[in-house]
């Protein structure tokens, strides 16, 4: 196996167990929870959906008109959720005989750009956004407008069964699915742009145009500003515990400590930069690997409680990486290409 050198560290170089061209940029990633269905949303509307194991194209359905901006599996794997920038809504729900994805049911919710999707943890109510924010019943196949920003929501959270928070320009608010309304919003001078509640409940962390983070512990409704960032951090990630949350900000990753006490007063493990701006990074499932990708083509594991270097990288393409995805098990991840390409990265045991 090929390695690199990163000051003095050897670092192996994995390769793709296959990749596979498609048509067009792709724009999201999902693997399902529990088999090896991969589905792939494309700039054209299209989804493909692919046997993540060998590689292998089973299906491509005409989802939307325009580009799909995110797709999510329920928990059970035997349903996704679609959403598209010409503001449609689509569930797929999987034949057991045939194994293949049905459209059962479509909704045009807006002429706005719908960017948000995701399931609640019992997986009986999907909530999507974009200006507006929607909810929709499994149960009776209902769908709810439960509010309206007076900006485009950047991003959405569940804190618990019920309750799920948004974030958008001047803070936060938090809806409820008993009661279908607003039950706060938390004031913040200028625009948030992304948003990660920790497991356990404990905190709501947002990241902010202006470069800072803000965090807010949901018991006690006390906020922290963390300030002094490089640039703004678009993308946030915590451990599947609570007991640390990454963040990106241009080239530079930082893990924080959110044991014990959570992190105020402590300082950030500062991961080795890769020379490239990152374009996605996410924990793995169930253990403590961190995965990212930057706009150079590179594919990078790590274990941040043990090494600021990575465990392995995989560079297959000097093209953008617009996103990546773990599989049910943690031991491959999933990448889409800005110029059409997807493939699968074995992830290297340390």
């Amino acid at each position: 196996m090929s390695s690199i050198n990163l000051d003095g560290n050897a670092i192996p170089i994995i390769n793709p167990t296959w990749v596979q061209r498609v048509d067009s940029p792709v724009i999201c990633i999902e693997h399902s929870p529990n088999d090896d269905v991969l589905i792939i949303g494309l700039d054209d509307g299209y989804i493909l959906i692919f046997n993540s194991k060998t590689g292998e194209f089973t299906d491509k359905i005409k989802a939307h008109e325009k580009a799909c901006s995110s797709v999510k599996f329920n928990k059970n794997g035997n349903c996704f959720v679609s959403i598209s920038e010409d503001g449609s809504f689509s569930i797929f729900e999987k034949n057991e005989i045939t194994k293949s994805f049905i459209k059962f049911s479509n909704n045009k919710l807006s002429e706005r750009w719908l960017e948000h999707v995701s399931w609640s943890q019992s997986d009986d109510v999907i909530i999507c956004a974009g200006k507006e924010v929607w909810v929709y019943i499994t149960s009776t196949k209902s769908m709810i407008k439960l509010g309206e920003l007076s900006s485009t929501i950047t991003g959405i959270s569940w804190i618990n069964k019920n309750e799920f928070v948004v974030c958008a320009y001047g803070g936060l608010a938090i809806f409820s699915i008993l009661t279908k309304s607003l039950l706060e919003k938390i004031p913040y001078i200028g625009s948030l742009i992304s948003v990660v509640v920790s497991p356990g409940e404990k905190y709501i962390v947002a990241s902010a145009q202006d470069k800072s983070i803000m965090i807010w512990e949901i018991k006690t409704k006390k906020s922290l500003i963390m300030s002094g960032f490089e640039s703004k951090s678009n993308y946030l990630s915590f451990h599947h515990k609570g007991l640390s949350m990454a963040n990106a900000c241009g080239e530079s990753i930082s893990v924080w400590d959110y044991s014990n006490k959570g992190p105020a007063g402590k300082m950030p493990v500062e991961l080795t930069s890769l020379n490239g701006a990152v374009t996605d990074l996410k924990f793995s499932r169930n253990h403590d690997y961190l995965l990212c990708c930057n706009e150079s083509g590179v594919l990078a594991f790590w274990n941040p409680s043990k090494s600021l270097y990575p465990l392995a990288i995989s560079g297959i393409s000097e093209h953008i990486i617009n996103v990546a995805t773990w599989n049910h098990t943690d031991s491959v991840a999933y990448i889409g290409l800005q110029k059409g390409i997807i493939a699968a990265i074995p992830m290297l045991q340390p």
